[in-house]
């Protein structure tokens, strides 16, 4: 007896951790550099070079480039810059997953930190915030519910499921020119701020359209004076990835893994090439329904049936959502006052996530570094906590086991609204992820003894059977080796269900068909 067999891809594995690594440094003032004063901002970008995973572990391997601005002694208006690069290495325990895992992450800077040890010697540190998710895939052949003989009564589920049809990460390497408002051949840059913003991504055959901008802001100094110089760049980067098509749905994360820049003078002033690289991956789904047997038996003959549990993926990719967040810095009173500023940082702190149903809340906070200048020319800092609230509208309702949520920081602004009130703004972007996972058990195959009928010799010519609460006709029917059709046709019945309280029905014994 040959049953049609449906090919399927299930999840065997799907996890995601959240991790925290610290990376600290100890840093040495080069010697060209004037001794520490004052330390104004300490900036960090996270490069995640590696991800891999072994039994039981995920392991994350990197860089973190740290940038320092501080002022030198003796002079409180000077502002210097040191930049200096740590390399760090990471695991967390992730039971169940190997090497066969295909593997996706992110990593977020959600916190710096800084120590003087004296005028020649700094610590610097921050706080990453480490996703990982393992998904593992596997295709298997399962018996099809159609129900191909009447003579074998089977059972059918209709079933859907998300399976990840392509994945890849890449590097996005970028550069712009600009020309900053400076003649001085001692035109010094401080830092190079960068923030991309993913506009759009369309998927076709075998690749991906990023379309986004990057927003950067240049800090530096010129002839003694500090002056800044913000742009925007656009960019379209086509990403090819085999397997992807216009109809998956697609997740995605962006992160700045490095910069540099290149500081070169011309007859229309001094000309800055900053180079940014973007890390980036593409994950795809696609969306399969497919009808499987959840039960086969036989009335009349013995049978064998093997099963195998498997674990369906569910997907819903929650609405991209786009906050924007607005603080006043109130200075106090033991506060100089600002007569001038000249470098502001954001950067979203710790966030939580909440899933309710079909609406996920986003909390978290922005931390903001200012830099200016009192009335006296003397350089300050002042750092900020912002929190805030934002939500992502799910696709379906439900309780999901896994939600993944990227939140990031795609720019910022200032105003001063008086010597003492500093006016902020913050662009926060958040989009989503729900994963859910199903059990089933799918029948991989079905084997019909037709030599071997079942003795009934035992059996009752007929069987009064009183229905409670969990009775159904289709376990009826197998434990008396019947078919449902026989009952409901011999008891006037109108459907498979039963309830407690419905009168007795009547259970003949089969007789097999010998033909």
């Amino acid at each position: 007896m040959d049953f049609n067999l449906g090919n399927i891809s299930v999840c065997d594995y799907n996890k995601q951790i959240k991790t925290k690594a610290s990376v600290e440094a100890d840093i040495i003032v080069p010697d060209t550099k004037p001794d520490i004063g004052r330390i104004l901002s300490v900036k960090a970008i996270a490069d995640v070079s590696e991800r891999y995973m072994r039994k039981d572990k995920v392991i994350f391997s990197g860089k973190v480039k740290f940038n320092i601005l501080y002022v030198g002694d003796g002079d409180p208006s000077a502002m210097c810059s040191i930049e200096y690069s740590s390399p760090f290495n990471h695991q967390a325990d992730m039971p169940g997953a190997d090497d066969s895992a295909i593997s996706i992450g992110s990593c977020n800077v959600s916190r710096t930190v800084f120590d003087v040890k004296n005028s020649r010697k700094l610590s610097v540190g921050a706080i990453l915030e480490l996703k990982a998710e393992a998904v593992r895939q596997s295709s298997l052949e399962a018996i099809s519910g159609d129900n191909q003989f009447p003579d074998t009564p089977s059972h059918s589920m209709n079933c859907s499921s998300d399976f990840l049809a392509a994945c890849q990460e890449f590097e996005i390497n970028l550069s712009d020119c600009m020309t900053l408002v400076s003649n001085s051949e001692n035109c010094e840059v401080y830092d190079v701020t960068i923030r991309p913003d993913i506009i759009e991504i369309k998927t076709v055959n075998n690749k991906a359209i990023v379309k986004g901008n990057a927003n950067i802001g240049v800090l530096y100094g010129d002839a003694g004076e500090i002056c800044s110089y913000d742009t925007e760049a656009t960019f379209t980067e086509i990403i090819d990835i085999d397997s992807v098509s216009a109809e998956h749905m697609i997740s995605s994360h962006f992160e700045v893994a490095d910069s540099s820049y290149a500081l070169s003078v011309s007859d229309a002033g001094n000309q800055l090439d900053v180079d940014f690289k973007l890390r980036g991956s593409i994950c795809a789904f696609e969306h399969s329904n497919f009808c499987l047997a959840s039960d086969i038996y036989s009335p009349d003959y013995n049978y064998d049936t093997k099963s195998r549990n498997a674990s369906i993926m569910h997907i819903s990719k929650c609405n991209k959502t786009q906050t924007t967040l607005k603080d006043s810095i109130i200075l106090s009173s033991a506060d100089p006052a600002v007569s001038k500023i000249y470098y502001m940082d954001a950067m979203v702190g710790h966030s939580s996530v909440q899933n309710d149903g079909s609406v996920v809340k986003v909390s978290g906070s922005v931390e903001t570094v200012v830099v200016y200048a009192d009335e006296e020319k003397n350089l300050c800092r002042i750092h900020h906590n912002t929190p805030f609230e934002t939500e992502l509208t799910a696709d379906t309702e439900g309780a999901y086991s896994m939600v993944n949520v990227e939140v990031a920081c795609v720019n910022y602004g200032y105003m001063l609204a008086s010597s003492r009130e500093i006016q902020i703004r913050a662009i926060i972007n958040a989009e989503g992820k729900l994963t859910d996972l199903e059990d089933i058990s799918l029948i991989t195959d079905f084997a019909l003894d037709a030599d071997s009928p079942i003795d009934k010799a035992s059996q009752p010519s007929i069987v009064v059977y009183y229905p409670d609460s969990n009775s159904d006709i289709w376990d009826i029917a197998k434990k008396y080796n019947t078919t449902c059709e026989e009952i409901i046709k011999l008891n006037s019945l109108d459907s498979y269900s039963l309830k407690s309280g419905d009168k007795p029905i009547l259970i003949p014994k089969r007789q097999i068909n010998r033909q």
